[in-house]
């Protein structure tokens, strides 16, 4: 309660980093309660004197409608003003923007180029960006080495979507030397963060015996854990297992129809194959 008194007197002399924080505080409800609408209004304070952080922050909102009416294009404004002073996650987010054309014309080019700035300042999410823009040749010439390279930059700094980007890199010999045990490695350290993708392509590489020894009942585990976070490969996968009554799951023909009715849903062709080869859909 002190500290936010301290900081609510700052800001009304025009501290703007008191502005800053104070706004933080708002929006998070630390030491005060929370009021987006006016953390927004003490950001639109600092960012309009140039505070960097304060103008990211609100394009943030702006953007997601936090606080404020979203607004694209608005967001852009503040993005733009932030990345020119700079600012990393202001680049990497401008980058996004340009990227699907939001708020601004789509420029693939622009994106990548505000990519490579938060990039080289060590923004992990700017790396990963850039790595996918060089793999899908988006902006830059396609160069699946130097994919890799920034893919391996932002894993090494815990990016579970570079993680697993850098496991499919090795099983597929794809801008590195072809290493089934470091792409077990690699989509390990994203599995257990929870990133469904690779939790599916650990169960694939248990499963065949790919890069470690076959484990069924490991595969099924890690597959139920994508399945559970709805991706589609893994409800077909475990929906699978659930039939065969292989790796520790109880064979359960109802149990497997309903995990492939949920893949189906969502457009996983096998799993609409298996349903019309069994129910007659």
């Amino acid at each position: 309660m002190i500290r936010h008194r301290l900081l609510l007197a700052l800001a009304r002399r025009g501290d703007a980093k008191a502005q800053h924080e104070l706004a933080l505080a708002l929006e998070l409800g630390i030491g005060t309660a929370r009021c987006p609408t006016s953390a927004a209004a003490w950001w639109t304070r600092a960012a309009a004197i140039g505070f960097a952080d304060a103008q990211y922050e609100l394009g943030r909102c702006f953007r997601d409608g936090v606080g404020v009416t979203c607004n694209a294009t608005t967001a852009v404004a503040w993005f733009t003003k932030a990345a020119e002073q700079g600012h990393a996650r202001a680049q990497c987010d401008l980058g996004s923007c340009y990227d699907k054309g939001q708020g601004v014309e789509q420029d693939v080019v622009a994106a990548a180029a505000w990519f490579e700035k938060a990039a080289t300042q060590g923004l992990a999410q700017g790396q990963h960006n850039l790595g996918v823009a060089y793999h899908a040749g988006a902006g830059v010439a396609r160069d699946d080495v130097v994919a890799a390279a920034w893919f391996r930059r932002a894993a090494e700094q815990g990016l579970p979507e570079s993680q697993c980007n850098l496991g499919a890199a090795y099983e597929n010999g794809r801008g590195v030397v072809k290493d089934a045990v470091a792409a077990v490695v690699w989509y390990r350290r994203a599995a257990e963060q929870g990133k469904a993708e690779a939790q599916c392509n650990l169960g694939a590489c248990y499963r065949e015996g790919v890069g470690i020894e076959c484990d069924l009942a490991a595969a099924a585990a890690w597959f139920r854990m994508a399945a559970e976070q709805g991706s589609a490969k893994g409800q077909f996968m475990y929906g699978l297992f659930c039939a065969e009554g292989v790796g520790g799951v109880a064979r359960d023909g109802a149990c497997a129809a309903a995990w492939m009715q949920r893949a189906a849903a969502q457009g996983f062709t096998d799993a609409w194959m298996w349903l019309s080869q069994r129910s007659g859909y």
